[in-house]
């Protein structure tokens, strides 16, 4: 192939590149005048309002939620906090039991599962409230 066969070929290759090109754009601006027909002014801003009016209405949904999951944690540790009390209260009102039942220290801390420190200072204080009268 000379050298002026492929200048031949590459002007035809642009030529057919350019005619694409230009019915592209061609297709584009029509499509584009369609568009700006159907779509009027008064059209368009009611879209733009429902816009702003549902962005707005994610915004007051998402602090809704944000609300929802704060005030859900807030409870989750309130309800940790009672049911550990309520534990507490438990193992305290047990321990009174075995210690007015006449058990050792030692076999009350195994029997409830408290450490030995734990039933001491429960009967301690017991003492010192005068819950707990022991011979």
């Amino acid at each position: 192939m000379d050298l002026t066969t492929f200048i031949l070929f590459q002007l035809i290759f642009e030529g057919l590149l350019f005619v694409v090109v230009f019915l592209l754009l061609w297709r584009l601006l029509r499509y584009e005048k369609m568009v700006k027909r159907l779509l009027t002014g008064d059209e368009l801003d009611q879209f733009r309002k429902l816009l702003l009016a549902s962005q707005a209405e994610t915004v007051r949904f998402l602090e809704a939620m944000e609300d929802g999951i704060r005030r859900g944690k807030e409870l989750l540790g309130a309800l940790k906090g009672e049911m550990a009390r309520r534990e507490r209260t438990h193992g305290e009102a047990e321990v009174m039991d075995y210690l007015r039942a006449g058990l050792k220290t030692e076999e009350i801390a195994a029997r409830v599962g408290m450490t030995l420190g734990e039933v001491n200072l429960i009967a301690a204080l017991a003492r010192a409230r005068g819950k707990l009268h022991l011979p």
